[in-house]
Parts: structure tokens; C-alpha cells; sequence
């Protein structure tokens, strides 16, 4: 087990419990930043967010149509 852990230390540069910790702080980062995101989302949802996406679809078919001119 001693030479095992010695040869991956040589190959990720650190120790393994340190790769392993490193990879624990991703993980949470990375659900952390999920919640977020997910309550940004539920956050544009409703009538703000429908009025939002009226207004880019309306800029949109304003763009379109002066294309055509």
C-alpha cells in the first residue's frame, strides 16, 4: 500500500490525501454553485419573467423587420 500510495503521489504532484480533500472542496463548490443557479432560475419564473421574455421576443421581430427594410 506504501509503494502504491508513493507512485500516485508522483504522478498528481501531491499527496493523496491532499488530492482527496482537493477533490471534496470541488464537489461542494460545485453543489454549491448548483443551488444557486437553481434559485436564480426559480427566480426568473413567473410574471417577470414571462414579461422578460415577451420583450426579447419583441426586440427580436423589431430586428427582423428592419432587416427586411
Amino acid at each position: 500500500m506504501y509503494m502504491m500510495n508513493k507512485v500516485l503521489e508522483n504522478l498528481i504532484g501531491m499527496s493523496v490525501d491532499q488530492k482527496f480533500e482537493e477533490i471534496q472542496v470541488e464537489e461542494v463548490r460545485a453543489r454549491s454553485q448548483a443551488e444557486i443557479d437553481a434559485e436564480m432560475k426559480n427566480k426568473g419564473k413567473g410574471v417577470e419573467g414571462d414579461l422578460l421574455l415577451d420583450d426579447v421576443i419583441d426586440d427580436e421581430e423589431d430586428v427582423e423587420e428592419d432587416d427586411e427594410e
